[in-house]
């Protein structure tokens, strides 16, 4: 009250600003405004942080930026105190938390008493209605994120999560996702880093946790943000395995990171990804607001990474095969039809085999259904073993069993049919040799399902016919 009596006008003013506040379409301008007109300040800019380097927030066009902060001004504008230059002052612009502007006032560096409280009134007063709308538009953002990747397979999802935190998670400039597969980290998505660098690495669970996390169980466990340095600890220093060796160097892409922020990423208590996210500019770029944005957004990212992990696991079951694993027929129309419209696209070939198995039968008859479940595992083993990578085998029904190979002539087809019956025919199933009859069916460009179907279909009649005929006259073909 004392202040006020002494200073009415700035006082007033700030009432005014109060009260404009709450209609106004750019707060920013608006500070500005208030600082020239009531301060009767030549020059005026409001400035953006990321790391200690400044952006132009709401800047006169000709108006030159100030250098960077140094590491001791920085501890001291972290605090929330105002920073004293030859060429000026920079004010705080701080809500609750962490100052991300700065009021620029080039000329003033000595600038104090009522007008320096004047200003930094305005600032926080700035300061938390942008806190305010900051947090309505992550929020928004979160929801908007849900609604827009909540149908997503997860390798699709990946990549706009991450894409989304670095944008919404105060300075952060790229970052990196990685999954954990059994007892390793692989990468599955980044953003400012190196692809061809980092496809093929991987890192142990072990190592993950206490050496680069390294804030031990108990955090781990519950998913809480660690920040790290590069000055406090080395970067991604962790070993990683890179084309089947063993590396303990740092990975070169990795060297120009001056700060990380990483999260546990978890859901029922276990953790199956991990959130990097990094600075490139400044040691200094996170603190108390960016672990806050982090941590909430990581919640949300587990959420939805584990309800697109479960649905598919509900899709997969209705398209798997539950005794051999293989996709089951009513998969193989959907692959069928994606690998058609592929072949016309590129004007390539694809063929199609369907398998009968032969002496199969025996096995159930003498050995039980039990034994026949067996045996059809093991032939589902070998099959899957004679394919390509990028064949999809299928089990038909029954034991017949069926094999698209994109990018395949017959005599491709034909190749791989044999390699099939001789892999069955290197040792016997439950005591029994078993064979195959195989028909392929195949064509280049243009081609229709029905017609595909019906060629391989009779070749495996055809087959399974000249098999018969063989073992009646004493012959051993299968």
């Amino acid at each position: 009250m004392g202040r006020v009596a002494q200073q009415p006008e700035h006082w007033a003013a700030l009432l005014r600003a109060a009260r404009a506040v709450r209609g106004a379409d750019d707060l920013c301008e608006l500070m500005l405004g208030a600082l020239r007109r009531d301060l009767s300040l030549p020059e005026a800019a409001l400035l953006g942080l990321q790391g200690g380097v400044f952006t132009r927030r709401s800047a006169p066009a000709g108006l030159i930026l100030p250098a960077p902060l140094s590491a001791a001004e920085w501890q001291t504008f972290a605090r929330g105190e105002v920073v004293r230059r030859p060429g000026g002052l920079l004010v705080p612009v701080q809500g609750r938390a962490f100052p991300r502007l700065a009021a620029w006032l080039p000329g003033q560096a000595t600038l104090g008493g009522e007008a320096l409280a004047h200003v930094e009134a305005v600032g926080a007063l700035l300061g938390l209605e942008l806190e305010q709308v900051e947090l309505r538009g992550r929020l928004q953002s979160l929801l908007d994120l849900q609604r827009k990747l909540t149908s997503r397979p997860p390798d699709e999802l990946y990549q706009p999560l991450l894409e989304e935190a670095v944008a919404l998670v105060p300075g952060a400039e790229g970052g990196s996702l990685l999954l954990r597969r059994e007892d390793r980290f692989y990468y599955a998505a980044l953003v400012n880093h190196d692809w061809n660098e980092l496809e093929d690495v991987s890192f142990s669970v072990e190592d993950t946790r206490d050496v680069w996390y390294g804030a031990g169980h108990a955090q781990w466990d519950e998913g809480i943000p660690r920040v790290m340095t590069q000055a406090a600890a080395p970067v991604h220093r962790t070993d990683y395995l890179m084309g089947g060796l063993t590396y303990t160097s740092l990975l070169p892409s990795m060297d120009h990171i001056r700060a990380t922020i990483t999260v546990p990423i978890l859901y029922g208590g276990d953790v199956y990804a991990l959130m990097n996210l990094d600075s490139f500019s400044s040691e200094f770029a996170f603190a108390a607001d960016s672990v806050e944005a982090m941590q909430s957004f990581c919640v949300q990212a587990a959420v939805l990474m584990h309800g697109s992990r479960q649905r598919e696991l509900v899709e997969r079951s209705a398209r798997t095969d539950v005794l051999t694993g293989l996709y089951n027929r009513r998969h193989f129309n959907d692959v069928l039809a994606q690998h058609l419209a592929a072949a016309e696209r590129h004007g390539q070939p694809l063929a199609l085999l369907i398998a009968d198995l032969t002496n199969f039968k025996a096995i159930n008859d003498t050995l039980g259904h039990a034994a026949g479940d067996a045996a059809l595992v093991a032939v589902a083993d070998i099959l899957r073993r004679s394919v390509r990578a990028s064949d999809t085998v299928f089990r038909w029904g029954g034991d017949e069993f069926a094999v698209i190979l994109p990018q395949t002539d017959g005599a491709g087809a034909a190749q791989m049919a044999a390699r099939f019956v001789q892999e069955l025919g290197r040792a016997p199933i439950q005591g029994v040799t078993v064979g195959a009859s195989i028909g392929v069916g195949w064509g280049q460009g243009r081609l229709n399902a029905e017609a595909l179907l019906h060629e391989a279909d009779q070749a495996m009649y055809a087959a399974k016919a000249r098999g018969a005929a063989s073992r009646a006259s004493g012959g051993d073909r299968g």
